[in-house]
């Protein structure tokens, strides 16, 4: 097992002090990285004793590595909104994450249509295109379930 797959797992099982110390073992061996950054403010928000600032600085740092990483992005729009009662705040992570999610779906749309032109070319591409940003948007969840 990967180590980020061991970190997943301590946080899984909400062994938060287990999920750090290895953390801190993988930064002091590997350095740091947005992902790891990311378990690490994860595991800070599920500690009894981490200042909010402290998530902060993990995240921040994650985004200083890594401005496209959408998991850094999601995780602080989520800090903000649930733990800072920053609406407004989060709504800025949020925006960036999507931001990034649609330009990364427009490529993987671009790539399908790509495949099904050589693969079916007698398919109309706009039908395809409709198909898989509808299955794109079906994807989404419904905000009234979230609340």
């Amino acid at each position: 097992m990967k180590d980020f797959d061991r970190v997943r797992v301590l946080i899984k099982a909400k062994d938060v002090k287990a999920a750090l110390a290895l953390i801190d073992r993988i930064e002091s061996e590997n350095g740091s990285s947005a992902r790891l950054l990311v378990l690490k403010a994860l595991c800070l928000q599920l500690s009894d004793n981490a200042a909010p600032e402290d998530v902060v600085h993990a995240l921040n740092g994650a985004l200083l590595l890594d401005d496209e990483y959408v998991d850094a992005h999601l995780e602080m729009g989520w800090f903000h909104l649930v733990m800072l009662d920053d609406a407004e705040g989060a709504k800025i992570s949020f925006g960036r994450a999507m931001d990034l999610l649609t330009k990364l779906n427009q490529e993987v749309v671009r790539g399908l249509l790509a495949c099904d032109q050589e693969l079916m070319p007698d398919i109309a591409p706009e039908i395809a295109k409709i198909q898989y940003q509808d299955a794109l948007v079906r994807a989404e969840p419904d905000a009234a379930q979230n609340q």
